[in-house]
């Protein structure tokens, strides 16, 4: 799994201008129109997808990317937009990129 989380990283860094990798407690307070953003979540299983939706609770937009489709589909019915692929997920983001990549 290691090699595979490698060798998604090596090639995100081909389609992002930056990638910034946030804590898990980034979002402290409720944001304004302002300080909303756009983030990428690659890997929404039960912890991703969770984080993903804290964030779109507080009102920021998720761009979700996971192996298995149905993971992304789900995240979708709760207001995600969906990516089907890395390029495709870089696509859908404005620069500067913002991914978060759980693994």
């Amino acid at each position: 799994m290691r090699g595979v989380a490698n060798d998604h990283a090596k090639r995100l860094a081909g389609f992002f201008n930056s990638i910034i990798l946030c804590a898990n407690n980034a979002v402290s307070q409720r944001p304004t129109k302002d300080t909303t953003m756009q983030i990428g979540m690659i890997g929404i299983g039960k912890m991703g997808a969770n984080m993903a939706r804290r964030l779109m609770k507080q009102g920021h937009q998720c761009v979700v990317y996971a192996r298995g489709q149905d993971a992304v589909q789900a995240m979708v019915k709760e207001g995600a937009t969906g990516s089907s692929s890395l390029e495709d997920l870089a696509g859908k983001l404005a620069a500067p990129r913002t991914v978060w990549i759980q693994r």
